[in-house]
């Protein structure tokens, strides 16, 4: 973190830090006094903020570093690869159909006028993609000959390097800072704090505010895909006839589930839909129930998980 030019008077604030692109809130002390702390304070308070927070090895966190960002040198997630196509050399967008190449959709952050690398065991196709701070394309740099790795230095404006690679190599693919070394898996990053001499993992207690049709991603990845759902309120169901309902969704998406909930209005009963009472199909959009029975006294709400091709 910068030094902040404190000035003599100025009011305590809390500190902003951000840790893989997520904001944490560093409140360093309560200060109780009346008096505006000195600037000498403020920059020493801020100097333990900093050194508190450390990026070291995978293995071992630095000595008395009291939070500890547990990353791994390899930055390529095998897991978020999308078969079939590849990053084109013009533009740096996505290609036609290639049932030989793959690439990864995360924009893996890197720093300009720095020297990176891209290794396999064997070789094979390299692709590395630069984009600037907006996700716009600098240049492609590739490489396709028998060696097994791809040095490059990003240029002056590139933010962000996004990786294609032949899809028989995704085991062994490794993208890491500086030159090539021997190939580590990757390892998701994860912050641990150190409690009682011993680090434990941090777990961020987060409540999902969920809003009727309103799109939300999930966390996962299917099929190298980032998973959504939406949640959509079907209201009362039919006696004995069917009903239906528009989601507005695409029928360009892939839909992973759907189910809904049948809650009685007094609360005193609830059905997962579908069951032997009520018949669920979902097509062209359309949410449509089928009852095989009275069930005028239940509100629905439903569930749509699906990503985007």
């Amino acid at each position: 973190m910068d030094k902040i030019p404190f000035e003599d008077g100025v009011k305590l604030k809390n500190a902003t830090v951000t840790i893989q692109e997520q904001e944490y809130e560093v409140i360093p002390a309560k200060y109780q006094g009346k008096t505006p702390m000195s600037s000498f304070n403020l920059n020493k308070m801020q100097s333990n903020i900093e050194n508190t927070l450390v990026k070291v090895s995978p293995t071992e966190p630095s000595p008395k570093a009291d939070v500890w960002l547990k990353r791994g040198k390899n930055s390529f997630n095998k897991n978020h690869i999308v078969k079939n196509y590849y990053i084109k050399d013009e533009d740096g967008s996505i290609s036609e159909y290639d049932n030989n190449m793959c690439y990864c959709f995360d924009y893996i952050e890197v720093s300009p006028n720095a020297q990176y690398t891209m290794s396999n065991a064997t070789a094979t196709i390299f692709l590395i993609a630069e984009y600037d701070e907006n996700k716009n394309f600098i240049k492609q740099n590739r490489q396709n000959d028998t060696n097994n790795f791809l040095t490059i230095t990003t240029s002056e404006t590139t933010k962000y390097i996004r990786i294609s690679m032949g899809v028989t190599q995704i085991n062994t693919i490794q993208f890491e800072a500086g030159e090539k070394t021997e190939y580590e898996a990757y390892i998701e990053p994860a912050i641990y704090v150190k409690k009682n001499g011993i680090y434990v993992l941090f777990k961020e207690d987060k409540k999902n505010v969920v809003s009727i049709g309103v799109e939300f991603k999930t966390g996962r990845i299917i099929d190298g895909q980032e998973e959504y759902c939406m949640f959509f309120n079907f209201g009362a169901l039919p006696n004995n006839t069917s009903k239906g309902i528009s989601t507005g969704l695409p029928n360009s998406y892939s839909y992973v589930k759907i189910y809904g909930i049948a809650r009685k209005n007094d609360g005193t009963k609830y059905w997962v839909i579908p069951n032997d009472h009520i018949k669920l199909d979902f097509e062209n959009g359309w949410i449509t129930v089928t009852t095989y029975e009275d069930l005028s006294m239940f509100n629905a709400t439903f569930e749509i998980y699906y990503t985007k091709n």
